[in-house]
């Protein structure tokens, strides 16, 4: 009798069952009903053989009632199935939240990806990490990253790297970004596993790394190799000399391609600029900083340690590529992002040449741009001197000259420019199309803008290299002979390239041996 008694309590189980909730229409599916069966006769294996058959029905309304089931009976994987298959958020939480207080750590995972509260959602990332559970390890380690805590990632992130390609990635950044020789051989293993695990920029950061190495930035190098953009020219006849400077692996590889981009500009190409091979310097923290300057916090490099360096190759110009600077100039320096695209690069080189913003700019830019009046690619209303009319009159003669050669691509005409709009004057360009001044990710150069761009260089109409930045940073500190001695080699600077103007391009370049002061501009 003893041995009956399970069987009918079974049995009267499954009749209440189905009395109480109609069991779906069926053909040949009794198989979950044994293993239901099994359960309550304490089959130790029937409730996960039971799961697996369920997920596998393909009838939505009988898996369903299984799920159901064996949800009531505290089945974690059924109570993850129900919420998963769940429309209805409030019956999807309760799901979860039965299983999460079950200890399920895919449950605790979802669930804490969808709260709203911070300190609850990191509560129960954290216990379904601590099960090893790599979705939430790798989501925890990318909360901590985004919120700019990568000491606290670092752990989760080694637990995740072998699996998951961006996480790899992401440990082979926070490794690079530690000073030593031992953490950079790290980074270089761990991009190496993202490169494995199919990741494209972490195998051109391989590819970098093996043939680079981060320099003193105290280290003078004498001969830099220095390609023209003008495929015909030697680099000795460019007036532009500019030196691309690195602060990490990535911004070194990131030099790399936009230097090759900027190379291969067909539409820069009768520029005279010389353009080095990017340089990787070490020890970024202990030369640059962010400061306050023009209303803004800028990242900002002591250029005084490369010094050596630009004395010796004649550099008139600087390219700083960080990892968080908002793009700009300061003379003759320019500082750009990671995130920065080549659209960039174009926009602010040509603020190199003095070219002015067209899209409206803060009130401190627009007293110094829209005051002192000297964008080529402007003119503005209210001048008390004969400056615009001359100027309408050079744009009015470069345009018939293009126009001749074949290469003009606009009339001339005025149009409203943005640029001043902060302090209440009006500004005028020469064509209703926007240009690359306006918005960076526009490609239209103008070839009126490109012929100015060229004489801007060879004139020096803007002339502030990079010694004018070293002689203000020795006058702020009082160190007047530094000054001068740096302010000399700007004019020794100007007059070679007045010599190359005059020799190449410009048979009356006018040399200018009186150089402008060091200006506060900044141009964005």
């Amino acid at each position: 009798m003893k041995l009956l008694w399970p069987l009918v309590a079974a049995a009267a189980l499954l009749l209440t069952s189905s009395a109480t909730r109609q069991l779906p229409e069926q053909n040949t599916v009794t198989r979950p009903e044994r293993l239901f069966q099994a359960l309550h006769l304490g089959n130790p294996d029937a409730l996960m053989h039971l799961e697996q058959v369920v997920l596998r029905i393909t009838d939505e309304s009988l898996q369903r009632y299984w799920l159901t089931q064996l949800g009531e009976r505290d089945s974690v994987v059924a109570l993850v199935a129900l919420a998963e298959r769940s429309v209805d958020l409030q019956q999807r939480s309760h799901w979860l939240s039965r299983a999460s207080r079950m200890g399920s750590p895919e449950a605790q995972f979802l669930l804490g990806l969808e709260t709203q509260h911070t300190d609850k959602r990191m509560a129960l990332l954290k216990a379904s990490a601590e099960q090893n559970y790599l979705p939430a390890q790798s989501a925890l380690a990318n909360w901590f990253l985004m919120n700019s805590e990568p000491e606290k990632a670092l752990p989760w992130l080694k637990q995740t790297a072998a699996h998951y390609a961006e996480d790899a990635f992401a440990l082979g950044k926070v490794m690079a970004k530690i000073e030593s020789e031992q953490a950079f051989n790290q980074s270089l293993q761990y991009f190496t596993v993202a490169a494995e695990l199919g990741h494209e920029q972490a195998a051109e950061l391989v590819d970098v790394a093996m043939h680079h190495r981060p320099e003193n930035p105290n280290t003078q190098r004498s001969e830099l190799r220095f390609d023209a953009l003008r495929q015909s020219e030697q680099p000795r006849h460019c007036a532009m000399r500019i030196m691309p400077v690195t602060l990490s692996l990535e911004s070194q590889a990131q030099a790399i391609h936009l230097i090759d981009q900027l190379k291969d500009d067909k539409r820069l190409s009768e520029l005279p600029i010389c353009v080095a091979d990017p340089i990787w310097l070490a020890d970024k923290d202990q030369w640059c900083s962010k400061k306050q300057q023009a209303g803004r916090e800028r990242f900002s490099c002591d250029l005084t340690r490369l010094s050596s360096t630009i004395n010796a190759n004649d550099v008139t110009h600087v390219i700083v590529f960080a990892e968080k600077a908002r793009a700009y100039v300061d003379r003759g320096a320019m500082y750009i992002d990671l995130t920065d695209p080549y659209s960039v690069l174009v926009h602010e080189l040509a603020h190199f040449a003095g070219f002015a913003d067209e899209y409206p700019i803060t009130t401190t830019l627009a007293r110094h741009h829209c005051k002192t009046q000297r964008a080529p690619n402007l003119v503005f209303d209210g001048e008390i001197t004969y400056a615009p009319m001359s100027r309408l009159r050079h744009w009015q003669t470069q345009t018939q000259s293009l126009i001749q050669e074949g290469v003009s691509d606009l009339p001339l005409t005025l149009h409203p420019a943005r640029t001043c709009q902060n302090i209440d004057q009006v500004a005028y360009k020469l064509t209703a199309e926007r240009t690359f001044m306006e918005f960076h990710d526009i490609d239209f150069i103008p070839a009126v803008y490109r012929r100015l761009w060229r004489e801007q260089i060879l004139n020096q109409h803007h002339w502030y290299p990079v010694a004018l930045n070293i002689a203000e940073h020795y006058r702020s500190i009082d160190q007047l002979e530094k000054a001068r001695e740096w302010l000399v080699f700007a004019v020794t600077q100007q007059e070679r390239v007045a010599g190359i103007g005059r020799e190449n391009y410009l048979p009356t370049s006018p040399l200018r041996h009186k150089l402008p002061q060091a200006s506060p501009e900044n141009s964005e």
